[in-house]
């Protein structure tokens, strides 16, 4: 059975600080305005609490990019940001996912 690992933020109940989320100025203002807001209303939808670090660099770039806080996506919006976000954590995640069980028994554990 595929078990989801849980982030290391959730699990000790912590947030994320997502640090450069328009990838360097990308969708910033240069390429396109509503993109920029779309990344980041999807980070603030996300049931993990994530506060996005902007870093805008004008006054005009920072009143663009606010309207995304009071944006809601349509269902259709968020599963294609889902998934083509979703990455694979690769080492050592399937690691512990596969060791996890091990460590208790055989029993399910779940971190947390």
């Amino acid at each position: 059975m595929e078990r989801e690992l849980l982030p290391m933020a959730r699990t000790l109940g912590l947030s994320t600080a997502a640090y450069s989320p328009l990838g360097g100025s990308l969708l910033s203002g240069r390429f396109a305005d509503p993109d920029a807001r779309a990344a980041i209303a999807w980070l603030l939808s996300r049931p993990d609490p994530i506060h996005p670090i902007l870093g805008p660099r004008t006054d005009a770039q920072l009143a663009d990019l606010l309207p995304a806080a009071d944006t809601t996506l349509s269902p259709h919006a968020l599963d294609r940001l889902e998934e083509a976000s979703r990455l694979d954590p690769g080492y050592p995640a399937d690691l512990i996912a596969q060791t996890l069980p091990r460590l208790d028994g055989n029993r399910d554990i779940h971190p947390g």
